[in-house]
């Protein structure tokens, strides 16, 4: 009898350390979705900041020129690839962020 009460024991202990366990998955689950939707969030704000402020510069600088003379140098070139790159990057940073944290804690 005495052994059937001790195993009953540590299967009720097994089983609220699985349930433990279980919940310890789920919250790294919801830890995991939470970090990606700010991530989300976040790189969306700044490219619905970003873009619209480029366009209506890019407008500016335009009609500017056109009202230059066409042998007065205007002082802008084009940009260079790794400029619209770095943009490009800060822009989706805490998208990257979110994506590398979700996949360091998956492992």
């Amino acid at each position: 009898m005495a052994s059937d009460a001790g195993a009953s024991a540590e299967y009720a202990t097994a089983q609220k350390k699985l349930a433990r366990l279980g919940d310890v998955d789920s919250l790294r689950e919801l830890v995991r979705g939470v970090t990606l939707s700010f991530g989300l969030a976040f790189s969306a704000m700044l490219a619905a900041i970003y873009v619209p402020a480029l366009l209506v510069l890019r407008e500016m600088v335009e009609s500017r020129q056109r009202s230059l003379p066409a042998n007065e140098p205007s002082g802008t070139e084009s940009v260079d690839p790794v400029t619209k790159i770095g943009a490009v990057v800060a822009t989706l940073s805490p998208l990257l962020a979110g994506l590398v944290t979700n996949v360091l804690a998956s492992k």
